[in-house]
């Protein structure tokens, strides 16, 4: 037969080494230089299976193929075998199910946050991006203690696939592959899609989110401390009773969490930092205790001596008096970051009590952060009526912030704890602050202005469900719009901007007015600072979307000027872009982003993803195709004319047979 055919096996095996020697091209040399992980990792069968799959998958095939041409036992199980393998793999790349939900499933059903963006946002959603992050935010809270923040509960709806079968565009992305460059534009976006500083992407200048059309921020939504006390009240029972003794206890959290042989409330409080000119007040019911438990830590104080005040802890009691304690850096406090590398080799004070530790990384590294606790003794058991904490200002750490995360009342003769809880406490504004503040209002109000607002101005939350928050971006930036001038900038120049929102020069940067690009445009005013001509507000410009689809995007422009068309969209080889109907460059503006020049007056632009890979990989299948065509068309005379001489063969035999 033809399997066993020498020439045949020589044939098969040219295939095979031309198979696996383009398999090892295509995903080494042959990969574009911009597609690479989102950070710098080893490159391991785990980390990078994209490497390492093919080659595996094309030796098996190949083995299996060899083995069914040389007419082997089992060969043909074998190469089904490989097929079916080769199927999976790439099914379960591609997200197929190993086993199908049931109907009444969770992701059979829409999301409420997908319904509630249909009902109050665009009726387009190819308009708009969303963004998950899976931690809590509170726009009116900055920074966000990192122990705060993240939350080890999973909630599906803050999942970045979830939104992709819903036809909402979700800016964490689909899977575990990031560009590099579209992660540093995103804040450092992890490759799962979380943001390694989202104070710094989600609040202040930062333009960052804007540019990536993210028009609302969906996050986690905080468990408050009668949820928190319900889920662990069996677990707790024995503890629980105990604290609830008494005539005021029914009111107060139960007292959970063990730190330092002190008892708080399992979650924490979530107040605002304490700084300069502020202070934390709480007020309770008259109880009687004989000591006060704290669990804080301290920012920018790698400067603090060790043993330095740095600030002051009252208790007020019901006759009137006052009890102050002094919180010392070292003693009873300390940095939150006082592993990061950078800070340990300068701070200088002590590492007191850990309360508790948690994991951060960010452009420094992976370290520890820490809460630390401690407790101040009452010379005797009074009734306290409320208290407050304030930070000790001094110029020599003007910057210094407390954060306080836990705070209990304890009666230690009697073995009870009473935690606070958050709606018992607010972060007031000092008199003389308060007086600066007046002084210096409509100043303070133009420096929010110029450095685009804090994180209550630009984020409204717009709705809640059990599980999520919904805020919306007050500074979002459309899908596409035209820029009257442009700005040639390298590339870690052009990030500086869009993290700070600051030009070079200074001045603020406006996304819609001015392009950030890589080299001098042709036809676009150059802003180059002081000599920059002056533009016009973008009122008389106008860039609407009118198709949207993975692989072709369609733009209908209108300008009075010639300008830059931004499409909030990667930048990715293999992009085209044809103004009118005529090919014309593609541009990488804003860092990441894709661009295109187009002069004044009414013109339609296309992009169109036709990279040169498919086109190789087209011409390859349409080669093999012909090829195996040819020898199928070669290989079936001969098999019919061996047919023929089998069947000559068999009645020849016949024949002798009878005749014998």
């Amino acid at each position: 037969a033809a399997r066993g055919d020498s020439r045949t096996l020589r044939r098969v095996a040219v295939i095979i080494g031309v198979v696996l020697l383009l398999t090892c091209l295509v995903v080494t040399w042959g990969r574009p230089d911009d597609f690479r992980l989102g950070r710098e990792a080893p490159v391991s069968f785990l980390r990078a299976p994209e490497l390492f799959f093919p080659v595996l998958v094309a030796c098996a095939s190949a083995w299996a193929l060899w083995a069914f041409v040389r007419g082997r036992r089992g060969a043909t199980a074998l190469l089904l075998a490989v097929l079916a393998f080769d199927l999976a793999l790439w099914g379960q790349s591609s997200g197929w199910r190993l086993s199908s939900p049931k109907s009444d499933d969770e992701l059979f059903r829409t999301p409420e946050t997908v319904k509630l963006l249909r009902e109050r946002g665009p009726r387009d959603a190819a308009s708009y991006r969303v963004l998950t992050v899976p931690h809590t935010f509170d726009p009116a809270v900055a920074p966000v203690p990192p122990s705060v923040s993240h939350s080890t509960d999973w909630v599906l709806w803050t999942q970045p696939d979830v939104y992709m079968m819903h036809a909402v565009q979700n800016a964490a992305g689909y899977d575990g592959f990031g560009l590099a460059r579209y992660s540093q534009l995103a804040g450092d976006m992890k490759v799962w899609g979380e943001l390694t500083d989202p104070d710094a992407t989600l609040r202040g200048p930062s333009r960052s989110v804007d540019l990536l059309n993210v028009r609302y921020l969906i996050s986690m939504r905080r468990k408050s401390d009668r949820e928190a006390a319900n889920k662990t009240e069996d677990a707790k029972a024995g503890d629980t009773k105990a604290n609830a003794a008494g005539a005021n206890a029914p009111s107060f959290p139960a007292a959970t969490q063990k730190f330092g042989g002190l008892m708080f409330a399992e979650e924490d409080l979530g107040l605002t930092n304490v700084g300069a000119g502020k202070r934390l007040r709480f007020a309770v019911e008259p109880l009687e205790i004989d000591r006060v438990a704290l669990v804080t830590n301290l920012s920018w104080s790698e400067g603090v001596p060790d043993g330095a005040t740095v600030g002051r802890v009252r208790l007020t009691a019901s006759d009137g008096r006052v009890f102050e304690f002094a919180l010392r850096a070292g003693a009873d406090t300390a940095e939150w970051a006082y592993d990061r590398p950078d800070i340990r080799s300068r701070i200088r004070h002590r590492r007191p009590a850990v309360a508790t530790s948690y994991t951060v990384e960010d452009a420094q590294g992976k370290y520890e952060g820490h809460t630390y606790v401690t407790s101040f003794a009452l010379p005797e058991k009074v009734a306290v009526t409320g208290g407050e904490i304030v930070a000790e200002a001094s110029p020599k750490w003007p910057d210094l912030l407390i954060s306080v995360f836990r705070v209990s009342l304890v009666d230690a003769v009697a073995g009870k704890t009473y935690p606070l809880r958050r709606e018992w406490m607010s972060v007031e504004t000092t008199r003389a602050d308060a007086t600066a503040q007046t002084n210096s209002n409509s100043t303070q109000g133009e420096m929010e202005s110029s450095n685009g607002g804090g994180g209550a101005a630009r984020w409204r939350l717009l709705a809640q469900t059990a599980y999520v928050d919904i805020y919306e971006n007050e500074r979002a930036l459309p899908r596409a719009w035209l820029a009257t001038q442009a700005r040639a900038l390298g590339e870690q120049a052009a990030l500086e901007v869009i993290r700070t929102g600051r030009l070079p020069d200074g001045s603020k940067w406006e996304p819609r007015r001015t392009a950030l690009v890589e080299s001098e445009p042709t036809t676009v005013a150059s802003q180059t600072g002081a000599t920059a001509a002056p533009v016009g507000d973008g009122t008389n410009t106008r860039a609407e979307v009118t198709r949207y689809e993975p692989n072709r995007v369609d733009v209908k422009t209108s300008a009075g000027a010639p300008s830059i068309l931004v499409l909030s969209e990667n930048q990715y080889p293999g992009w085209r872009a044809y103004l009118d109907g005529q090919s014309v460059g593609v541009l990488r503006v804003d860092y990441a982003l894709r661009g295109v020049e187009v002069p004044a007056g009414a013109h339609e632009v296309r992009f169109v993803y036709v990279p040169k890979s498919v086109i190789i990989g087209l011409l390859i299948s349409a080669l093999a195709a012909l090829a195996l065509i040819l020898w199928l068309m070669r290989l079936l005379p001969e098999e019919r004319l061996a047919r023929i001489a089998r069947r000559n063969r068999h009645k020849e035999e016949t024949q002798v047979r009878e005749e014998v």
